[in-house]
Order: C-alpha cells, then structure tokens, then sequence
C-alpha cells in the first residue's frame, strides 16, 4: 500500500506535492475520526474517498476520471461542510472549517490542472 502512495507522488510541483501530503494527513485523520466516533461514520468516508481521490489527483499525470472525481467529491464535500456549519451537527466550527480548507485548496488545485495546457506535441514539417 505504502508503494501506491509513493509512485503516484507529485515530484514536478513542489505545490502539489505539498497538498498532497496534506491529503494523506487529512484522509488518516478521517480514518481515525471514523474509528474513534461511529455515528459519524458516513461523513467520514465520504471525507477520506474525497481525500485519497485529490491525493491521485494531484500526481504528476492524472487521469481525467481521477481529476473529474476530485472536482466533484470536493465540491460536493465543501456542501456537507456549509450544511455542517450551518446546523447544529458537526465537528465544531474550527475543525470543519480547517477541513473547509483544505477541500477548497484541493478543488482549486485540480481545476487549476484542467485549466493548465498540456505539452503540445508538435510533429515536424517537411523542409521545402
């Protein structure tokens, strides 16, 4: 398991690798939040999926499955963190915000990678 996570690490962007890390920290944190407190358990999961999914996301050549998920699952959490907030249910006010965050950093970071062109491969013409 520990070769999935270093294959797929970011070594081109300083940045990415970076907010990688940060995902592997935030999706082992959810695992324990899972463990630790079980009526929260569903919350959880969806926060630790949307966590390892940005992680691969976030590799040097990403998937388009894999950037499509990331967008979707972390905007889609950024809406249950607001729901969060907004009720009485939650973590509390600081730990859903830090979580608000870090899948704002992640949903920013996988649409700047849609946004960023690709290396164009540009084929020789013929010399007249």
């Amino acid at each position: 398991m520990f070769r999935m996570f270093t294959d797929r690490f970011n070594r081109a962007s300083i940045v990415n690798a970076g907010v990688q890390g940060l995902q592997v920290t935030a999706a082992i944190a959810a695992a324990y939040g899972m463990l630790t407190n079980p009526q929260s358990s569903p919350e959880f999961v969806l926060d630790m999926a949307t966590h390892i999914v940005t992680y691969l996301a976030l590799q040097e050549r990403p998937s388009f499955a894999a950037s499509s998920a990331s967008t979707l699952l972390n905007a889609s959490r950024l809406g249950a963190i607001y729901t969060l907030l907004t009720t009485a249910g939650g973590l509390g006010a600081a730990v859903e915000m830090t979580d608000a965050v870090v899948h704002a950093i992640g949903l920013a970071l996988t649409v700047g990678n849609f946004a960023s062109p690709e290396e164009e491969v540009r084929t020789p013409t013929p010399a007249n």
